[in-house]
């Protein structure tokens, strides 16, 4: 059974949509929209070469070298991975809320147990980018999807408050989805993690 679409972020912040591409429209078109990526089983490096550090930890807590992807409310959240629904699946991590949090199914969910990206030493970096664009070559792989496995990327946007809010991109959907509000909103326009080194 087909789950319903997610709201998008124009819809969830009700401002103009940040493109015209829609839910409906991104499921099951590969390259539709110009993307040019691979598919295949996930690595746990990325594309550019050296393999990215995560590790493991819970209940909010963060390793000393984790990446800070973002703030919420003016404190530092962290880029994470969680295992869910046989997926290992990107997301953010919020210390001060103790969990983890990552988009699936049209909703947010909040896990005790997770991975945290590490590195926090110039070696990553945000970059603007829209599903016109392709998957930089240097893009963090995340993890992957259930089922098919796919290949999953970390992006990032900004949310009406300005916080930030990370999660997946899911090169079937070209689109990018985030936990937000107890929602899954996705978006055309984020910026994706890449690799600088």
């Amino acid at each position: 059974m087909q789950q319903p679409p997610a709201p998008s972020v124009a819809e969830e912040m009700q401002s103009p949509p940040p493109s015209s591409l829609t839910y409906n429209e991104a499921v099951g078109q590969p390259g539709h929209f110009g993307w040019n990526v691979r598919p295949g089983p996930p690595v746990p490096q990325s594309e550019a070469g050296g393999a990215d550090v995560w590790k493991d930890d819970r209940n909010g807590g963060v390793p000393l070298d984790a990446f800070v992807g973002g703030y919420d409310n003016e404190r530092k959240i962290y880029v994470g991975r969680a295992h869910f629904k046989d997926g290992l699946i990107p997301g953010k991590v919020v210390p001060q809320h103790g969990k983890a949090f990552i988009p699936w199914g049209c909703k947010e969910h909040a896990l005790d147990s997770y991975e945290v990206l590490c590195g926090n030493n110039g070696k990553y970096d945000w970059m603007p980018t829209t599903i016109q664009r392709e998957v930089p070559s240097n893009a963090v792989i995340g993890g992957y999807s259930e089922g098919n496995r796919d290949t999953l990327y970390i992006c990032r946007i900004v949310t009406k408050d300005g916080n930030h809010a990370i999660g997946k991109v899911h090169h079937r959907c070209e689109n990018g989805f985030v936990p937000y509000g107890g929602k899954e909103l996705n978006t055309g326009v984020f910026e994706i993690l890449v690799r600088l080194f």
